[in-house]
């Protein structure tokens, strides 16, 4: 995975309840989303990663019907943000604009409030294949490229095999650096 991917699989995003598959009730797949979806970006309001969520969550709402709030929860490099994921309930309501830093957390903090491989589980299914439609959308598509971005699709396999490349990548250079994870 180039380091400028935009993973399409739910922004990048990712969603309360167990890594790499939502554990949505099987009634709640057939229904959802029936009410507003909390998108919370783990950085503050105005950078790129807000700016990008923002805009393709616009792209989701209109394919989805529900409006996704973004909700900035910045601090601690989005541990903060992704903490208040860990904790939501897995109904695919509380979702996280997933970052690098995401990745990097794990191989650089001994102890997180949550565990990036258990406690966090891509979009799937129906939000995935909106995603997928939404980041088709030429101005979308255009808008990312202009930040030096590719759109992406990546099915739910792919995004956690690249997640785990990308979190022993990460290990590798902190043991390379000698760097002492805190």
């Amino acid at each position: 995975m180039k380091r400028r991917d935009v993973l399409g699989c739910g922004l990048a995003v990712v969603v309360a309840g167990g890594l790499e598959l939502a554990s949505f009730p099987a009634q709640a797949q057939s229904k959802y989303p029936e009410r507003p979806i909390r998108l919370i970006v783990p950085f503050a309001p105005g950078g790129t990663i807000d700016a990008y969520a923002r805009a393709l969550a616009r792209q989701v709402e209109s394919q989805i019907g529900q409006p996704i709030v973004v909700d900035n929860r910045g601090g601690a490099n989005g541990i903060l943000g992704a903490d208040i994921v860990a904790k939501a309930a897995p109904d695919g309501y509380t979702l996280l604009d997933n970052a690098a830093s995401f990745v990097i957390n794990a191989s650089m903090y001994k102890k997180l409030p949550y565990d990036t491989e258990k406690d966090f589980a891509p979009i799937v299914n129906r939000l995935y294949a909106e995603i997928r439609k939404a980041i088709q959308e030429p101005k979308l598509v255009e808008f990312f490229r202009s930040g030096g971005f590719e759109p992406r699709g990546d099915p739910p396999a792919e995004f956690q095999k690249a997640f785990r490349n990308d979190i022993k990548r990460y290990a590798e250079i902190v043991r390379a650096a000698k760097i002492d994870p805190e």
